[in-house]
């Protein structure tokens, strides 16, 4: 069995004269002062690739990669978001045309709308499913692997600002990255033209409209006529929203927006402006780049015994804390692992639909109908950490033990990562090994030859005991866990099919 070695040197020519002495008498070793690493041709290009089934907000969509060259290296999910925002203007203006004030409500996507749009990918590999993401493991994994050289350009990729408002406007187009183990490094891509009796099919999920917007408005559905001394825990809905403008003859309104959570303002409907009651993708399909080899190596390719190093990511159940001080959660995963990721989140934030919210708190105020967003001030004078320690015991035996929580936020991820999360994203990982791909110097050893991997098949019971901080009033809130494992297998295509060594 071999190890594939895409590019390799297949052509001399009049190049080889430079290795040649210059002299008769004097050898020219210059050239060997330098290692030459081989090579073939090859080209790149990415190929719009669309969908089986019709992909739209709320439902699921398949898509097969075709075998149009040889390799895939890249796949990017383009999705062309619909407007809403030129209504909004349009009711504004509609408002100060007829000498009133435009009360609102406004609506925005909500922050990283491109990671929060994907409920679950799955890749299939005839018709078995060989890795899975999501949109919350999509956003963990930018705070441990996105340099930040490449920070800025990811944000507008995907919709995502630190100083997010809900009067901030998103690009229509997202392109997000699907960070497969083919995705990450040139020598990985996968041979798509070796897999000629498998089919290659992604099945994405996509969230609904309901889960991917953010308003300052609340209230009872679309209802703000109603007195509430509390305000309401929920959004009015986009679909369908109506807009308000300032009318002393009419009655008072309540919640559209938070700087007046409580207090009316008499007001009535903007007419014949509101947002559509359904709102669908304009566009959606991947954009995957392809890369091409000669015609004789792609002969070769197809009948080889390939076989590759890939890591994949496994997602453990969610788990409540119910209000308790301590969570056990058994690891049920096996094979080599390399690390373990991990955020807690606060329930109450699903109804603000900010789905990566890592903090203890809703937000500052004791009131919480107002929650803190991706935005780096909201947090700069409250500490919020929901983790006061970790353990980890194997077959009952204690590993480790760690009572401060930065160890796993800060520390570790800056010595085998890219970077750590930012100061206000409490998000954690325990490593068995350096991260695939998180370097670039490969004299720290190729990443896709891992080492130190923890290996879970030995490990009859593994279990993770996490230690909560109480919040402002000594209680311990309800938040819940998210956890993925990243584990190694091994991939081997041949005869036309791919198959995995370890069971997933």
């Amino acid at each position: 069995m071999s190890v594939p070695d895409l590019f390799k040197l297949v052509a001399r020519g009049l190049q080889d004269t430079r290795l040649q002495p210059k002299q008769r008498s004097l050898a020219d070793i210059s050239q060997y002062i330098t290692v030459y690493k081989a090579s073939t041709r090859w080209a790149a290009q990415f190929v719009r690739v669309d969908f089986d089934t019709n992909p739209d907000f709320g439902l699921q969509a398949s898509v097969t990669l075709p075998r149009k060259y040889d390799f895939i290296h890249r796949i990017i999910l383009t999705v062309v978001l619909p407007d809403i925002y030129t209504v909004q203007t349009a009711a504004s203006t509609a408002a100060t045309a007829a000498g009133a004030t435009f009360l609102g409500p406004f609506f925005n996507w909500t922050n990283s709308v491109g990671h929060a749009l994907i409920a679950s990918i799955d890749l299939e590999i005839g018709g078995t499913r060989v890795a899975s993401l999501d949109g919350r493991l999509l956003e963990v994994l930018d705070e441990f692997y996105e340099g930040p050289e490449k920070l800025l350009a990811k944000n507008v990729m995907i919709g995502r600002s630190d100083t997010y408002s809900v009067q901030s406007t998103v690009g229509p187009i997202l392109h997000i990255p699907l960070p497969f183990w083919f995705c990450q490094h040139l020598a990985q891509s996968l041979p798509i033209e070796a897999l000629s009796v498998d089919t290659v099919r992604l099945q994405i999920n996509f969230n609904p409209v309901s889960s991917i917007y953010y308003t300052t408005a609340r209230g009872t559905g679309s209802d703000f006529t109603v007195y509430s001394a509390t305000p309401k825990m929920t959004m009015p809905p986009l679909e369908g929203a109506q807009f308000y403008q300032s009318n002393a003859a009419a009655s008072l309104l309540y919640n559209l927006s938070d700087s007046t959570p409580q207090f009316g303002i008499k007001g009535s409907v903007i007419p014949s402006i509101s947002i559509p009651s359904k709102l669908s993708m304009v566009d959606c399909y991947l954009l995957t780049e392809y890369i091409s080899i000669d015609e004789y190596e792609t002969v070769n390719l197809r009948s080889a015994d390939l076989e590759y190093k890939v890591p994949l990511y496994n997602a453990v159940a969610p788990e409540d804390t119910r209000g308790q001080q301590v969570l056990r959660v058994p690891i049920t995963y096996n094979n080599p692992t390399q690390d373990i990721l991990w955020y807690f989140h606060n329930p109450n934030a699903d109804a603000f639909n900010q789905p990566f919210l890592a903090t203890r708190d809703l937000s500052g105020s004791s009131v919480g109908t107002v929650p803190w967003l991706s935005d780096g001030t909201g947090f700069a004078y409250s500490y919020s950490e929901p983790l006061a320690g970790v353990s980890f015991t194997f077959n009952g035996v204690q590993r480790f033990s760690h009572s401060e929580p930065s160890l796993f936020r800060s520390l570790l991820p800056l010595i085998h990562y890219r970077k750590a999360p930012r100061f206000w994203r409490y998000y954690y990982l325990y490593t068995f090994s350096h991260g695939a791909g998180a370097w670039d110097d490969m004299e720290l050893g190729n990443p896709y030859q891992p080492k130190g991997l923890a290996n879970f098949d030995k490990i009859l019971r593994k279990e993770m005991v996490f230690n909560l901080q109480e919040d402002r009033f000594g209680a311990y809130p309800n938040l819940r866990l998210y956890l993925w494992t990243t584990t190694w297998n091994i991939l081997r295509i041949y005869g036309g099919r791919g198959a995995f060594l370890f069971a997933i």
